[in-house]
């Protein structure tokens, strides 16, 4: 998703159609991606926002690894 943000920005991220693989976690980041699209102000405060998500994604990876699912 960061790289997308990157790429087409966060409004264009949020209009994708289904930018995760589940209905409910598509629909919780599309709610933060028009909410953060609507507060960014200027390119660099939407590389943030992919900064994050880019974070966010290792966090979740790291806590996957850890319990062991997608091995």
């Amino acid at each position: 998703m960061a790289k997308i943000v990157r790429a087409g920005g966060l409004a264009y991220a949020a209009a994708l159609p289904e930018p995760l693989p589940s209905r409910e976690a598509s629909e919780c980041l599309r709610d933060w991606l028009e909410t953060a699209a609507q507060a960014a102000q200027a390119p660099d405060e939407e590389a943030l926002a992919a900064r994050w998500l880019e974070t966010v994604a290792e966090i979740v990876g790291l806590r996957r690894a850890d319990r062991g699912e997608g091995a």
